[in-house]
């Protein structure tokens, strides 16, 4: 059975709030849902709407770990589990890392570790779509370091870049 992506990503994050299994999405109303925004639109409300859940679940996880219990709630929570597919702008590469500020973030709070290279670069001010899994968390300064595959990454032109940096 087939559950909606939000359903599923913020489900670890609502448990306290509700009891409730995620309700099921029924595939062809989230593909009408799209084509309808493509044809009302554009391609660029078609790229949001997909990324919105990436952009909305990294504002809880960063949320939570700004808290002072942030660090367990790292630990518990977020540490060593695959986060899905997340969008933020890329600021430098250094070697094998990827410095990238997430949305909302004004300096890089997210470092992508790769394992493998990236079949693609990117240039500074790309938008870096990728999906990771964090290993390392430090609260002063901000960062969240994610092991990534570079087969996984994938950018926008800066130019076309749908998430900035506020």
């Amino acid at each position: 059975m087939r559950y909606c992506i939000v359903s599923l990503l913020l489900a670890p994050i609502l448990v306290a709030q509700t009891t409730q299994p995620p309700r099921p999405c029924p595939p062809e109303r989230a593909v009408t849902r799209l084509q309808r925004l493509l044809r009302e639109k554009g391609t660029d409300a078609v790229v949001d709407e997909i990324l919105r859940p990436g952009r909305e679940l990294w504002a809880q996880i960063k949320d939570a770990l700004l808290k002072p219990d942030g660090s367990m709630y790292f630990s518990d929570h977020v540490e060593s589990t695959l986060l899905p597919e997340m969008s933020g702008v890329l600021v430098t590469q250094d070697g094998s890392d990827l410095l990238v500020a997430m949305p909302g973030a004004d300096v890089p709070d997210v470092t992508l570790r790769l394992q493998t290279p990236v079949r693609e670069s990117g240039a500074v001010g790309a938008t870096v779509i990728f999906a990771g899994t964090p290993v390392e968390f430090s609260r002063f300064p901000f960062m969240v370091i994610m092991l990534v595959r570079g087969e996984e990454i994938r950018f926008l032109p800066a130019k076309d870049s749908r998430v900035t940096a506020k």
